[in-house]
């Protein structure tokens, strides 16, 4: 086995922002397009998600933020199978209930062809989770904040499955408790801070990346058993084909 590190590159992530005259929480949970957009095109920036409720003026309004990115695994994919991988974040503040769970997504025109747009803000599944890890409150792991160390997300096998057939991971950051499960409606603020850098800054160690483990296809249990591609993803017997490490007890 072999170990590797991908970090996101600048046009593929950021936060769509939404809510601006949204007076129904329900109403914008469903809304297709952001109002406004933030991506990483500068040194540092800070991105987030969010459910907020805003009051003034004899009104509430709501406010949706929710962090997207897109990471290139193509160059391993084509010859070895991803067996293990974390996401590795750096965190900013949080506020009241800012929490972040992983999902699947199809933002970036799913592929990545394309750069995030403002009409990516429902392009996302938040029933397919690809990891259980959940950081924030209430009652989710503690959140790291400053430049010193990283939030792991250790991937379940769905995601890991999706990078082997497709060579590519397109993850929604949401908040959990408000976004991603619909508990309630918010009545406060709730927001969770994640830095981002440029390749070409100094800070590079603390962008959002894979932490990856894989193994060479050709040593791994062949190309194909029975038809059943190793690193497809698809299941040989019921057993999900990256998740096998030997075969009647040769080791990949």
């Amino acid at each position: 086995m072999a170990t590797t590190t991908i970090y996101v590159a600048d046009d593929r992530r950021g936060t769509i922002n939404a809510g601006l005259g949204f007076t129904d929480w329900d109403e914008l949970l469903t809304e297709t397009e952001g109002d406004t957009m933030t991506t990483g095109s500068i040194t540092q920036n800070q991105f987030a998600t969010r459910a907020a409720a805003i009051v003034g003026r004899g009104s509430t309004q709501y406010r949706l933020g929710r962090f997207f990115a897109w990471f290139d695994v193509s160059s391993l994919t084509s010859s070895n199978a991803i067996t293990n991988a974390v996401l590795k974040i750096s965190g900013r503040a949080v506020v009241n209930n800012g929490s972040i769970g992983i999902y699947e997504s199809t933002a970036f025109s799913e592929d990545g062809s394309a750069g995030l747009e403002t009409t990516d803000l429902n392009n996302f599944d938040s029933g397919t989770a690809y990891s259980s890890t959940q950081y924030g409150s209430p009652g989710y792991s503690s959140w790291v904040t400053g430049n010193t160390s990283l939030n792991s997300f250790t991937l379940n096998s769905t995601a890991i499955a999706d990078m082997n057939s497709n060579g590519y991971l397109n993850m929604a950051g949401l908040n959990i408790y408000y976004d991603a499960d619909e508990e309630e409606t918010p009545t406060t603020d709730n927001y969770l801070g994640i830095n981002q850098w440029t390749a070409a800054g100094t800070n590079n160690t603390y962008r959002p990346q894979l932490f990856i483990t894989y193994i060479p296809i050709a040593t791994a249990w062949g190309e194909k058993m029975n038809g059943v591609l190793s690193n497809s993803g698809n299941k040989y017997n019921s057993v999900l084909s990256t998740t096998i490490s030997k075969i009647n007890d040769v080791a990949g």
